[in-house]
């Protein structure tokens, strides 16, 4: 079992550190510790990469947790913070909800993606766990609390984009059953549990009785 927790060590801190080094945000004017699909060979952006999404975001600051809590080196809490310090900077909309971010263009998206904001807060809401800084949590909050008035439909459930005058993008009504779960599992971490407990209790009324097969979109 030993031998196994070794190599998990040393594959997420090697992970983390290559990424620290060749992966992060160094291009436009605005420089950032985003996550970005860069070419370590060439140093360059890979075509198609040029946006940093939020749920990447996440899956960097929980490595960063992960390898924090592997080693008790505070540098990685440290590169924790700073990630999600640029990603509130740059990714935060005066509507109080994240998009994605265009690192080579300097720009933010022009819609928000309920999957974006709930993978991004339950990140935020584990980093303020770990690191003690309540105040991360709170923002959590407070973004999922903007999301749930905005992105609430008259069914009850949750449409999976909108624009940033808060309509629904057509084709993008309904929610797929996974990011339901992230949702929920955000939702819970930020200290809104019953508001989890009613989205799922509704989305579990609109199954399918004869099966009880759940809708996904």
């Amino acid at each position: 079992m030993s031998l196994v927790k070794d190599l998990l060590r040393t594959w997420v801190i090697d992970a983390v550190e290559k990424v620290h080094k060749y992966g992060l945000d160094r291009y436009g004017s605005v420089e950032s510790s985003l996550p970005a699909g860069i070419n370590p060979f060439t140093g360059t952006v890979i075509s198609g990469h040029e946006v940093t999404d939020p749920s990447d975001i996440a899956i960097y600051v929980h490595w960063l947790l992960g390898a924090y809590k592997l080693t008790g080196n505070r540098k990685y809490l440290e590169w924790a913070k700073e990630t999600v310090d640029d990603a509130l900077n740059l990714c935060l909309t005066d509507g109080n909800m994240i998009v994605s971010y265009n690192i080579v263009m300097d720009t933010a998206e022009n819609f928000y993606s309920i999957r974006w904001n709930a993978r991004f807060c339950e990140a935020l809401s584990d980093y303020a766990v770990v690191s003690g800084e309540s105040g991360y949590g709170e923002t959590a909050r407070s973004i999922l609390e903007t999301v749930l008035d905005r992105f609430i439909q008259p069914t009850g459930l949750p449409a999976d984009r909108i624009d940033l005058n808060y309509n629904v993008i057509a084709g993008r009504e309904g929610i797929n059953s996974f990011t339901m779960g992230w949702l929920a599992e955000a939702l819970a971490k930020a200290g809104l549990a019953s508001q989890a407990e009613q989205l799922l209790t509704t989305y579990w009324s609109y199954r399918n009785t004869a099966n009880n097969v759940i809708p996904d979109a």
